[in-house]
């Protein structure tokens, strides 16, 4: 019963503000935030993102979602191609 209430309640005071599909789906108060240029680890406990570095090029470096620190470096293009002076010497990661 009481959660009937709360419902309810709930309902009238969104029709009173005037709750519309258009609010909802075209404005911006209900959109989803996110943090571009990272990518989720399976783990779960971990996420990479690249950096750039004079000394190594493109370096996929590994971060703890619990403490936001670097945990570790993945690959750097100077480990992968050997030289990072040439422009396309550089690491893409692609999601999906």
């Amino acid at each position: 019963m009481v959660v009937a209430l709360l419902c309810c309640a709930t309902l009238q005071t969104q029709a009173q503000s005037g709750l519309s599909n258009e609010i909802i789906w075209k404005g911006s108060e209900f959109s989803a935030e996110f943090i571009g240029g990272l990518n989720s680890m399976n783990d779960g406990l971990h996420y990479t993102s690249t950096e750039e570095s004079d000394a190594f090029g493109t370096r996929i470096v590994k971060y703890s979602y619990a403490t936001g620190k670097e945990v570790g470096v993945i690959a750097t293009a100077k480990d992968i191609f050997g030289d990072v002076k040439k422009k396309h010497r550089r690491i893409r990661i692609q999601s999906g």
